[in-house]
């Protein structure tokens, strides 16, 4: 392994609170494509990191809820660990930032 460091470039963005889907339906987009347009208006050199399988995790309410709670552990604990992480972001601020965001572009 190299001793060489490498600079922290890395942006991991999450949707932890609630599913990305509801959001990214908001600006017309699915959420790969919400996804790809977050990456592509990142500033080189960063580079845009997510899980998937988290990002387009579908909520049931009468379930309780979200069931990736392991998966969602595990996501954010590689993005504190990984030394080239730069920054970590929410997707989603869940439920009352849903509510403002509605009273925003309701009055737009």
């Amino acid at each position: 392994m190299s001793n060489r460091q490498t600079s922290p470039n890395r942006v991991h963005m999450l949707a932890h609170a609630n599913p990305l889907a509801p959001d990214a339906a908001r600006f017309k987009m699915s959420v790969p494509e919400y996804v790809a347009f977050a990456r592509e208006h990142l500033p080189r050199p960063l580079r845009l990191t997510c899980n998937m399988k988290i990002m387009a995790a579908i909520e049931n309410e009468r379930r309780g809820g979200r069931t990736d709670d392991a998966l969602r552990i595990r996501d954010i604990q590689n993005a504190i660990d990984d030394p080239r992480t730069l920054a970590i972001v929410a997707a989603s601020g869940g439920r009352t930032c849903r509510a403002s965001c509605r009273t925003w572009t309701s009055a737009a």
